[in-house]
């Protein structure tokens, strides 16, 4: 579940407030095999601090609730073209692009990230359990073979201006540096096989962690992660301070493609008139309205 990058505003403080998780923005997907909740807090604490926190270290986030399928065959690549409308041919063996998915009427419907780790091999992580069939359906009877690898997956996630140095005091001493934007590479993490991307949902530098799920609750734990763990809410309030505006959640009617900047994407749909930066805005000064409430005593 990838953002839409818009051009960035200055934010301004955030009040001390605590602000459940909306529903909305918590996928109703179950967790894989191998993580439990009760390892896992439930309150993470203020999320004024956590936000504080991700832009000065690097929180670590769980995005298990991230879907993953698995593409291959001969003809991933062309099936996968002609669902979204974008060419993956030249994207490189562990390289990451991004992909929408339309209604019949071209409105956006969700967005997404292909992953290839091999010629033809795509891997597909989205947010909506709802793309999964959808993608699935759409290459039933051709030459390729879906596998769904959600529950074996796990994703956890490190983000903000620390991530290098946290991730330099594990045994491995990974370098992110070595890892360009939007490309992946196979890493052991104390010695868990892990696929460790380059990208962000916040707007911060950072990385996506893949890893079995019966060694999440193990990566978790680590104590030379060094790392507050954080919730979804934390995510929304960062990304919509740097600018970065969700599609399905912020624009009111929807957009296509063109509306938010992503036309050489896809190239189909009527135009609206529409300034995404101001929708983020009006979006962030919600949460700053919600930060002047007073809670009942």
């Amino acid at each position: 579940m990838s953002p839409v990058t818009m051009l960035k505003f200055r934010p301004t403080a955030l009040q001390d407030f605590q602000v459940p998780i909306n529903s909305d923005y918590r996928i109703p997907n179950p967790l894989p095999d191998g993580l439990t909740v009760d390892e896992k807090p439930i309150d993470f604490g203020s999320v004024k601090n956590v936000v504080m926190a991700c832009e000065e270290t690097a929180p670590l986030f769980d995005y298990t609730f991230l879907l993953r399928l698995l593409i291959r065959g001969s003809d991933a690549i062309r099936r996968v073209f002609q669902i979204f409308s974008r060419d993956f041919s030249d994207l490189p063996i562990g390289g990451i692009r991004h992909g929408l998915i339309i209604d019949p009427d071209r409105w956006l419907v969700s967005d997404l990230t292909v992953w290839r780790s091999n010629l033809d091999v795509l891997k597909i992580m989205s947010g909506w359990a709802e793309d999964v069939s959808f993608i699935k359906t759409a290459l039933a009877g051709h030459d390729v073979k879906t596998l769904d690898l959600s529950q074996q997956t796990a994703v956890l996630t490190l983000q903000g201006p620390e991530t290098n140095k946290i991730l330099s005091k594990i045994p491995d001493k990974i370098n992110i540096e070595d890892i360009p934007y939007f490309l992946f590479r196979d890493l052991e993490v104390c010695s868990v096989n892990c696929r460790v991307g380059r990208l962000a949902y916040t707007g911060l530098d950072g990385v996506e962690i893949l890893n079995a799920a019966n060694q999440a609750t193990r990566l978790w734990k680590l104590p030379s992660f060094h790392a507050h763990p954080a919730e979804f809410s934390t995510v929304n309030c960062l990304r919509l301070k740097a600018g970065i505006a969700l599609f399905t959640h912020e624009f009111k009617p929807p957009v296509i493609a063109a509306n938010v900047g992503l036309k050489r994407m896809r190239q189909h749909g009527k135009l609206c008139q529409l300034n995404p930066t101001k929708v983020c805005r009006r979006a962030y000064a919600v949460l700053q309205t919600l930060t002047r409430r007073k809670r009942p005593t």
